[in-house]
Parts: C-alpha cells; sequence; structure tokens
C-alpha cells in the first residue's frame, strides 16, 4: 500500500452503494428520528442519501481511468446483496467524530468486489488507509455533532431491534463533489452517466428487471 502527498490538480472521490426500497426507507426514516429526537443534524445538514461506502474518499488526476477500472470490475459481477445486522459505533479515521450507523454484512462475492477494486485503485489513486484493509461497511445513522450526546442516541438507536433486511445492491456509484459522476448498473448490465443514473424512467427499469430476475 502506498501512501503519498496529494497530487497536484487531483478530485476526490467516493464509491458507494446507494439503497433503495425498503433498506432506504428504514435508514432515512431513522436518520430523521434521531435528529428530530436529539436535536443533531451531522447527517440532515445536506441531502439525505442512505448509502454504504465501498471505497474512499480517495483522490486521483486519472478520472477516466477511474471510471473506465472500476466499470471494468463491476461488469465481471453479478446481482449481490448485503444485510442489516445491528449497530456499528467508531470513531471517524481522519476527524475523530463518533459515528453511529447500521452494520452491514455484505455476500461473499460484494467484499471480492470491494477487494479487487481497492488493488486496482491502489496504483493510480490516492487511498485513505482503511480501504486496503478489511472492509466494515455500515450506513451512517449520525455522527458529527452526537458526541455529547453519544450514549443516549446509540442507547436509543440500539432499542430499535433493527431488522434483518436482505437488500439487493443493484448499482455501485462513482460520486465526484458529492454529486453523481456514474454508475454500474448489475441488472442492466451497463455504465449509466449522470443523467441516466438520475433518471426515473431508468431506474423503474432496474426494478423491473430485479423483479423479473428475484
Amino acid at each position: 500500500m502506498r501512501f503519498f502527498k496529494r497530487p497536484q490538480n487531483s478530485s476526490s472521490y467516493l464509491i458507494e452503494i446507494r439503497l433503495s426500497g425498503s433498506a432506504k426507507r428504514y435508514v432515512k426514516n431513522l436518520i430523521f428520528d434521531v435528529a428530530f429526537k436529539f436535536s443533531v443534524s451531522g447527517v440532515t445538514s445536506k441531502k439525505v442519501v442512505p448509502h454504504i461506502t465501498v471505497l474512499g474518499p480517495l483522490k486521483t488526476r486519472n478520472e477516466q481511468k477511474l471510471i473506465k477500472e472500476t466499470m471494468t470490475i463491476c461488469r465481471k459481477y453479478d446481482l449481490m446483496t448485503i444485510k442489516f445486522e445491528g449497530i456499528r459505533t467508531f470513531n471517524r479515521w481522519f476527524s475523530k467524530d463518533k459515528v453511529i450507523g447500521i452494520k452491514i454484512k455484505p455476500s461473499a462475492e460484494l467484499d471480492k468486489l470491494r477487494e479487487e477494486l481497492s488493488e486496482k485503485l491502489d496504483a493510480f489513486c490516492q487511498l485513505n488507509k482503511y480501504d486496503t484493509k478489511k472492509w466494515k461497511p455500515h450506513s451512517t445513522i449520525a455522527f458529527k455533532d452526537i458526541d455529547i450526546k453519544f450514549g443516549e442516541i446509540r442507547k436509543h438507536v440500539k432499542k430499535q431491534n433493527i431488522p434483518e433486511i436482505n437488500h439487493h445492491v443493484i448499482r455501485v456509484t462513482i460520486i465526484k463533489g458529492q454529486k453523481i459522476l456514474c454508475e454500474y448498473d448489475f441488472l442492466q448490465r451497463r455504465t449509466l452517466n449522470r443523467q441516466e443514473a438520475l433518471s426515473r424512467k431508468n431506474k423503474q427499469k432496474t426494478l423491473r428487471l430485479l423483479k423479473e430476475k428475484t
């Protein structure tokens, strides 16, 4: 694993899985429940998009190669799953902020995809120090402004008895500047540009294909 100084003119990216359906609704409702009950806004200060970070934040000067390599690896895999497994709490490595999130168990195939991405992107990207370690995925419920109320919030969230939701991973998304750059769609088996990724018609097509497949 190579760590180096930030290259000139580099941009920052995230690779993530955006939740959909019942998984998205559950996480979003829990985020706003915590924000309202405890008057915290670390997650709700911006648009709430329930997701799981696969890699990042990472930096590179070669955006096109980042897209190409990520999409090439995604094409090797079929439909994969994740499962909710209770609550996970930890401190963010780069800011020491406390985080409360839903613990995620990825399928073996998804774990392998993430490992392949890490190995391939390490050759030309500046990865953070956890991107080559064992993946411990989560979907964030609260962070940043929760330190004083951390114990109360954790106790409240644990009482919710997080359901063991099984969720299909329908897309992997590359984010640049908090906006979708592109996505790989595992049902349509193709790369979507930003406009296609945000298209409601396209999303409906993906969900129809998911229903047919499952």
